[in-house]
């Protein structure tokens, strides 16, 4: 039996003269992608196969890939967060990628530099292969913009903060900007890109790094958007869905938004825009052109797959050009490979701000072991004093200074570094 999981949707499909069960996160609201894939594919392989699926909530999709892994009873082909690969890289649960591999799917040349470099982690044989990308983005409102007078979005953090103060009027419950600064997810990867900018990050020497001090500086520059600033509604604090930041700009109660899914300037690009994420206006010694983390998904493809060669067409035809060009597009997300960020519908002007993000602004997070429970620990920080901020609304240096501290001590016990 052939099955593959997914985290994308739910369908049935048809692949190769073997049972197809697409396991599939439940939570998602972008429920195209997978359908049309498999469908496409039932047509493309004819009436001879048979397919099922079942959705499953992020919150137990980590659980299921580490118990197929443990039992070695699982999928043939599983969707993974990229971020994950280098985690899984000495599970020994994936099939490594071997340059025959390679070959049969088109080549690993086919695939965005940026999006190779999170397959596996460093020094280790590659478990995985790009699928979608996604990297941060700016949308903004092209009529509250051009009320203030403002004719373009912001390249600088200077330019930025003049822009988003300009078009804040907090009385009338307008701000400049909605970024989702009470969900851990997002503010794992925001606080990362931002450090990297000022010439931080989360590890040096394959050791904590938290409180140096352009982290720290950084991290209480960003906490004051909500006060003193008042460029980003207070309410956000208590979203931990990202939700409500949605709904504001839509509304347009939010004149920007920091997003990785720029649905509304890709379905309304009369009314919205997409822009870079800014940087500093002069890059600070050590500080790095980042405007994302590379963001996506990946498929591996299981240990205990019989069927490797149905797997690696079934993985060939998930990357084609046609296919990145209507999986993406109608996620929202990128395609991960040349050739798919070249196919029409990637070259709006909007479209091709995303794909130059990923190709050439974008680098991969830190891989150490234990990275991902820094990545959580620096989330529930940033939320927590974020919360303080909004209670005493002068967040002070100490304070950012303490907590980062904190989160360090707590990964070097941990780790014993």
């Amino acid at each position: 039996m052939r099955r593959a999981w997914n985290n994308v949707s739910c369908c049935s499909s048809r692949i190769a003269n073997l049972t197809c069960t697409d396991h599939v996160v439940d939570s998602v609201a972008k429920p195209y992608s997978w359908h049309i894939a498999c469908g496409r594919q039932t047509l493309y392989q004819g009436n001879r196969h048979s397919g099922s699926c079942g959705k499953f909530p992020w919150s137990i999709y980590l659980t299921k890939i580490t118990t197929a892994i443990t039992s070695g009873v699982g999928p043939d082909v599983i969707e993974i967060g990229n971020t994950w690969a280098p985690t899984f890289a000495d599970s020994g649960g994936f099939v490594p990628w071997t340059p025959k591999m390679f070959q049969a799917i088109g080549g690993e040349n086919k695939f965005l530099k940026t999006s190779m470099e999170v397959t596996t982690a460093p020094g280790k044989p590659i478990i995985s292969v790009p699928f979608l990308g996604q990297t941060w983005v700016l949308e903004y409102n092209k009529a509250l913009f051009k009320k203030a007078g403002i004719t373009a979005p912001p390249r600088t953090w200077t330019q930025f903060m003049a822009d988003a103060k300009k078009l804040s009027n907090p009385a009338k419950g307008i701000y400049g900007v909605d970024v989702p600064i009470a969900v851990n997810s997002a503010l794992q990867t925001w606080d990362w890109i931002m450090f990297r900018q000022e010439g931080g990050n989360y590890y040096e020497h394959g050791k904590p790094s938290l409180t140096l001090n352009a982290n720290v500086s950084t991290l209480t520059n960003f906490i004051k958007w909500v006060y003193p600033d008042r460029i980003v509604n207070p309410a956000l604090v208590g979203d931990s869905t990202g939700t409500l930041g949605t709904t504001e700009f839509e509304r347009g109660q939010a004149a920007m938004f920091f997003t990785q899914a720029p649905q509304m300037a890709v379905e309304h690009p009369a009314k919205y825009g997409i822009g870079y994420v800014p940087l500093p206006a002069k890059m600070p010694h050590g500080g790095a052109a980042i405007m994302s983390h590379v963001a996506g998904e990946n498929l591996v493809i299981f240990k205990n797959s019989k069927h490797l060669s149905e797997d690696l067409e079934f993985i060939k035809f998930l990357t084609s050009p046609q296919e990145q060009e209507l999986i993406n597009k109608n996620m929202f997300e990128l395609p991960v490979t040349k050739a798919g960020l070249k196919t029409a519908y990637f070259q709006t002007p909007a479209e091709k701000i995303f794909g130059q993000i990923l190709a050439k602004y974008a680098a991969p997070m830190p891989t150490e072991a234990s990275s991902a429970t820094l990545f959580n620990d620096v989330g529930a920080a940033t939320i927590t004093l974020m919360r303080d901020d909004l209670s005493n609304h002068n967040i002070s240096v100490s304070q950012v200074r303490s907590a980062l501290n904190s989160v360090q001590q707590t990964i070097e016990a941990e780790s014993g570094s």
